[in-house]
């Protein structure tokens, strides 16, 4: 299944839509209204929520929580790598790897592929692409998706800071 994430443009508050190739929407995510941190709610077409996904507030190395129909789901946490950024969502077993640009991205479970998340570049606005086989796998993949756009903010943020 391949599914997109594109940015709601003219918005005062960043959204995401969700959508299949056949450009029907799938998902809205929203910003939390009020958040001392990035906190995304990913709403289906019937707006019920199906997962949260909050920047967590503990240590460096746990970056998102995760919330998977009202349960928790764990989080991501970043692994160290030389050139490669690599994170790890334990609760479902997950490996995630980018290249070296933060532009493509392969999922894996017991050392097998079970995605892929693809950066559209050339784009308005902010676009990405996501593939998996598993149907099981939809809700996780939007809510990773979510985390990855968050991680990429909050760097944009930290090296904003730096410039100051």
């Amino acid at each position: 299944m391949k599914l997109y994430l594109k940015k709601k443009h003219f918005s005062l508050r960043t959204q995401f839509t969700i959508f299949d190739e056949f450009e029907e929407t799938r998902y809205y995510v929203n910003p939390a209204f009020i958040s001392l941190v990035r906190h995304f709610h990913i709403l289906d077409k019937d707006m019920n929520e199906v997962a949260e996904v909050q920047k967590s507030l503990g240590p460096i190395i746990s970056l998102y929580k995760f919330t998977l129909g009202g349960q928790d789901a764990g989080d991501l946490r970043a692994k160290t790598s030389f050139m490669k950024v690599k994170y790890s969502w334990a609760a479902l077993g997950w490996e995630i790897k980018s290249n070296f640009l933060q532009t493509e991205y392969v999922i894996t479970k017991n050392e097998m592929q079970i995605g892929t998340i693809h950066k559209k570049m050339m784009t308005w606005g902010e676009s990405y692409e996501f593939e998996f086989e598993d149907e099981n796998d939809e809700i996780p993949m939007a809510a990773l998706v979510v985390a990855i756009i968050g991680i990429k903010n909050d760097e944009n943020d930290e090296n904003r800071d730096l410039d100051n």
